[in-house]
């Protein structure tokens, strides 16, 4: 029997067969353990402990809600500044109709007005969805959706004058904090039409 056939009989045996088997799981299980000490932070012993004065802490929470001038949470549009609510009045009153486009421009946050001056956003090629908004202080509806020392968020119903044959929309307008302290005001930075699916039905 040559060395190559005593070889391959060895290798054929079934005791060979089982001592190869748990070497290869031995050494796959190495393989992971080394892994696991690589990857996983404060596996190794390489880590150092904290250091005394070390002090777990949870991520920044949001900003906190408003709250009204008697120190209850601002749960209505209601209860909103008056400042932030003559900004929805006049962006929406100016700009979202198109009329008198000039008065809206003190109301429009910084992202609102990238791109453009105040000469070619009243030629009203604007990044605004339009409405013919009908008496605004009469049909207007309000749903505050946040209110925090950042932002707001309100969803608002607005009507269309009979002549001009659109339903009433509902859109979300959000308006940001610019400044602080006195100089702080509500600004506009976003319009958009909230739209409900129409369901078919059955005829």
């Amino acid at each position: 029997m040559t060395p190559m056939n005593t070889f391959q009989t060895a290798l054929s045996s079934p005791r060979v067969s089982r001592i190869l088997f748990w070497l290869g799981a031995a050494v796959l299980a190495a393989g992971v353990v080394v892994m696991i000490i690589k990857l996983v932070p404060g596996s190794s012993g390489s880590e150092t402990a904290p250091s005394a004065g070390f002090k777990p802490a949870l991520p920044a929470a949001n900003p906190a809600r408003l709250k009204t001038s008697s120190g209850k949470p601002v749960t209505t549009f209601r209860q909103l500044d008056p400042s932030a609510k003559l900004a929805v009045r006049k962006f929406v009153t100016t700009a979202v109709t198109r009329t008198h486009l000039a008065e809206s421009w003190s109301y429009l946050a910084p992202s609102m007005k990238k791109g453009y001056t105040l000469k070619t956003w009243v030629k009203g090629d604007i990044p605004v969805v339009p409405y013919p908004v009908w008496k605004y202080d009469e049909l207007t509806q309000y749903q505050l959706i946040q209110a925090n020392k950042k932002e707001i968020t309100v969803d608002m119903s607005v009507s269309a004058a009979p002549k001009d044959k659109q339903r009433p929309l509902v859109f979300r307008i959000g308006l940001e904090k610019v400044g602080t302290g006195n100089h702080g005001r509500w600004l506009v930075n976003y319009w958009m039409p909230r739209y409900t699916p129409i369901v078919p039905t059955d005829k």
